[in-house]
């Protein structure tokens, strides 16, 4: 995965600025709190190879980051989830560095709001 762009949450759209601020504010709590220490929880549990708690790990941000407007970033943690599922580990350490581009992309998407 090369694409470096920042994601922008879809909550955005189609809100006036009143409620953009109020968005602003669940966006921050989950790229700065939420979704790094999952983070962090996946790629600790990956070193120990604990699949079935890495996967649930990976369950929690697929709903949560499609619930705030980040759906690449829920569709590569499907992408994930099967793959965990069907007990093929070969590519999950490439999936898993996928995985922590684009935390950083909505972070850095975050950050640009």
């Amino acid at each position: 995965m090369s694409n470096d762009e920042p994601i922008i949450s879809t909550l955005f759209d189609g809100h006036d600025e009143e409620s953009r601020e109020q968005i602003q504010v669940m966006l921050n709590n989950f790229t700065q709190n939420w979704l790094p220490e999952k983070q962090q929880e996946i790629n600790d549990r990956l070193q120990s190879q604990n699949w079935e708690s890495v996967r649930e790990c990976i369950h929690a941000v697929k709903g949560t980051a499609g619930g705030y407007g980040y759906m690449e970033l829920t569709d590569l943690s499907k992408t994930i989830e099967d793959e965990i599922k069907s007990e093929k580990y070969d590519n999950l350490l490439q999936l898993i560095d996928d995985f922590n581009e684009v935390c950083a992309r909505v972070y850095a998407g975050n950050s640009k709001l």
